[in-house]
């Protein structure tokens, strides 16, 4: 007598929320020249791409291929896939006309040139060839080549038998019920699905969870013939052309208890009565992790004490998008790290807790809901401590740190002293003569607030300048080398307020000509912030010197600063001449003086001619 069970007993109900057809999780055994390869199941979400959505990690896959069938296997007789993530060793049952012995065509591993099976009346002729294509679909399906596909083995589900309504039951049932868990985390079963004849009655798939021994239903009436994903194989088996709608079947999602080791199973339950159409086999049934990922960033990554940056934690869905509802997480902010209590969040649901002053950060009953990739959840911070500061999985708790969320990678935030250096340079000449001496007086100082520390000031002189020594005097706590000769190359400490002043003495070489350019720079040690002068390995400010020879023909000395400066440039302007020139040219001061006394005495010598001609015409005429 056939067993009917139109609900499972003892089953705890869970809305469905979505059926789906997803390939990014696909694990498949296939069997080739004798050979079992098995392609390695797809690793855990990672860390590190926030808001782009992972596969789920299988924790439980099987193929139907542990054991090669060229004649048909028993699905009671055979034991689950060596080396196959969760099925090992595992063994199955089915219930009612889903059993061998329903007469039914069910329960019977096969592969696409499996021998029909003769003592299963169900299994005639013409089934045993649409079997046979289904199998080989399925492989197709999961993306394995034809010669894969060939070796593909799948579970038969044909109800083609007599009577023509077998009743529901069982299509599979794991019998250890042991695959272990994580507390806390998202599971959903999913299977691929071959039916044919559409057009009649369809398979309504049951998806069950075991936990912990009570089966939890995850997806109900889940049907491979309408699932909106759901794409058309063709498949010729001696000469029979088979078509079939596939479907890879997915659960809603499952959380385990928050708290203890728990362990699943799964059983796949066809509610459907009628053997009139329900033709289908199916192939690897699976339970995968879909728990969100967690990723944290600060940004801005640099910050000035007392300065906010946003602490941004990011929950990314898995790629199946199923809803995951009540997530949490705690999170205990780095020693000297504080929230302001700003905080908002683009979750659907989820409290944050968060207040100023506050070193920890606490989100409960998050949601991501039916097809959202991701939401975010933000929270200022501040620290008045200079530091680096690592936020890492470390920094949730053991208990009651993450839950339902895989763990972050690290992120850092640095709390910088603000330092604000210039430098300026001046020259104790506005022109040179070959063989004189020449000083440099260099200025550095520091309007803070913060202690510039290990800043760096060079003033590497030209080749011209020969013989130099320098000095430097420190001011308001300011440290520097006291002295020393050639280029200046001075690592310096200058608190806020602080000032340094460098005196550099040489000769100007013999034979030199044109100009000479002396340029001193200063840049703040790294781990600072200048708005004003990029600290190491910025080039920091410079202020530069040029002095013309004494005998060039425009003799301007300039001191111009390349980036802020506290001090003007200054230029000793030209002569315009008048005469004998344009009126921009420019003559030495010498040759300007001769000119000068040349145009006066021709100017005098002028006023003598016409005075004495005026006097002469103003004298009696002694003429007759």
């Amino acid at each position: 007598m056939k067993k009917e069970q139109t609900e499972m007993p003892n089953a705890t109900k869970r809305p469905v929320l979505f059926v789906a057809a997803v390939t990014s999780i696909v694990t498949f055994v296939t069997l080739l020249a004798g050979a079992i390869f098995v392609v390695v199941p797809t690793a855990a979400t990672t860390p590190g791409s926030p808001g782009t959505a992972q596969a789920g990690t299988p924790i439980y896959s099987e193929t139907f291929s542990n054991q090669t069938a060229t004649a048909p296997i028993a699905l009671h007789n055979y034991t689950g896939s060596a080396g196959t993530t969760g099925a090992d060793s595992e063994t199955y049952n089915a219930t009612g006309g889903y059993t061998t012995a329903s007469n039914q065509c069910d329960g019977w591993i096969l592969n696409s040139t499996t021998s029909r099976e003769q003592s299963d009346s169900g299994c005639t002729t013409a089934a045993w060839v649409h079997l046979r294509a289904l199998a080989d679909i399925l492989g197709q399906a999961q993306g394995q080549s034809a010669t894969q596909a060939a070796s593909n083995q799948a579970l038969s589900e044909y109800t083609n038998g007599s009577p023509v309504n077998p009743g529901t039951g069982y299509d599979l049932e794991s019998n250890a019920n042991a695959i272990p868990a994580v507390a806390g985390h998202f599971y959903t079963v999913s299977a691929y699905f071959a039916e044919e004849n559409c057009g009649s009655s369809h398979a309504q798939e049951d998806f069950y969870l075991d936990e912990d021994g009570t089966p939890v239903e995850v997806g109900t009436n889940l049907d491979p013939c309408s699932d909106a994903d759901a794409k058309t194989y063709t498949d010729t088996i001696g000469g029979t052309v088979v078509d079939a709608s596939v479907s890879q079947l997915i659960s809603s999602a499952l959380k385990t208890p928050d708290t203890g080791a728990a362990t699943l199973g799964l059983q796949l339950f066809d509610a459907q009565k009628s053997g009139l159409g329900n033709d289908a086999a199916f192939d690897l049934p699976q339970i995968v992790d879909v728990t969100p990922q967690l990723d944290k960033a600060f940004s801005p990554t640099t910050i000035a004490k007392g300065g906010t940056s946003t602490l941004t934690y990011t929950i990314t869905n898995t790629s199946e998008l199923d809803a995951k509802d009540g997530w949490a997480f705690l999170d205990d902010l780095p020693t000297d790290v504080t929230a302001t209590g700003v905080n908002s969040t683009t979750c659907s649901t989820g409290t944050i807790a968060a207040a100023a002053g506050s070193s920890t950060v606490s989100v409960t009953n998050g949601d991501l809901i039916q097809g959202q990739a991701s939401c975010t959840v933000s929270v200022q911070v501040t620290s008045s401590v200079i530091g680096t500061y690592t936020n890492s999985a470390t920094n949730f708790p053991a208990t009651g740190g993450l839950n339902g969320l895989n763990a972050p990678g690290s992120t850092t935030l640095e709390v910088d002293p603000t330092v604000n250096l210039a430098i300026n340079k001046t020259s104790n000449v506005t022109t040179y003569t070959a063989g004189q001496k020449i000083t440099y007086t260099v200025t550095v100082t520091n309007a803070g607030p913060e202690t510039a520390m290990k800043a760096s000031v060079s003033d590497p002189l030209p080749t011209s300048i020969t013989d130099a020594t320098w000095t430097c005097t420190a001011s308001s706590g300011a440290t520097c080398t006291a002295s020393g000769s050639g280029s200046i190359n001075d690592s310096v400490t200058i608190p806020a307020n602080g000032s340094l002043v460098y005196k550099v003495t040489g000769t100007v070489a013999s034979g030199t000509t044109g100009n000479v350019v002396n340029t001193a720079t200063v840049v703040p040690p790294a781990g600072t912030l200048d708005s004003n002068c990029p600290p190491s390995p910025g080039v920091g400010c410079s202020h530069t010197v040029t002095t013309p020879s004494s005998t060039s023909p425009t003799a301007t000395t300039t001191m111009a600063p390349t980036t802020t400066s506290t001090t003007a440039p200054k230029t000793v302007q030209p002569i315009s001449v008048f005469t004998g020139h344009p009126a921009s040219a420019s003559i030495p001061n010498r040759t300007l003086e001769l000119a000068g006394l040349g145009i006066a005495a021709a100017g005098l010598a002028t006023m003598v001619l016409l005075i004495g001609i005026r006097r002469r015409r103003d004298l009696p005429s002694t003429r007759k």
